[in-house]
């Protein structure tokens, strides 16, 4: 049974160690923040990129005016940008990510390349669809 969140298991190698999970699945961002929290970053932990790889975007789905006009904010307003990129976030301009590395210590590619879309939904349920199968 695996857990439907990236945090568990995240969670698990940070306070055990790779004792348990030598390599773990997660968002960069959490990576990226749990390393910029610390006094100095764990150099036995290394983010790993698999090639091709998948950029997750976040999406902010608004259902009012409130929420439109936060959106504009997260996409426009430099200094939420700065604020996401202390957390490990990818934004529209590098430069923040880039300074955030640098102060930070850490080592992460300022851009990717090499980046595919994650499956479809159809893609995704057939695959789901097949491991069941294999497990029945």
């Amino acid at each position: 049974m695996q857990e439907s969140s990236s945090a568990g298991p995240f969670e698990d190698y940070t306070t055990m160690g790779m004792g348990k999970a030598p390599l773990v699945m997660i968002y960069e961002s959490q990576f990226l923040e749990y390393q910029s929290k610390r006094p100095k970053p764990n150099a036995d932990m290394v983010l790993l990129y698999p090639q091709p790889t998948i950029y997750t975007k976040h999406i902010l789905v608004p259902f009012n005016e409130n929420g439109r006009r936060l959106g504009e904010f997260l996409a426009n307003d430099v200094e939420l940008q700065k604020l996401a990129a202390e957390y490990g976030y990818r934004t529209a301009s590098t430069d923040h990510f880039g300074e955030f590395l640098k102060r930070k210590n850490l080592l992460a590619p300022t851009s990717l390349v090499d980046v595919i879309d994650p499956p479809s939904f159809e893609i995704l349920e057939r695959m789901i669809q097949a491991i069941e199968k294999k497990f029945q």
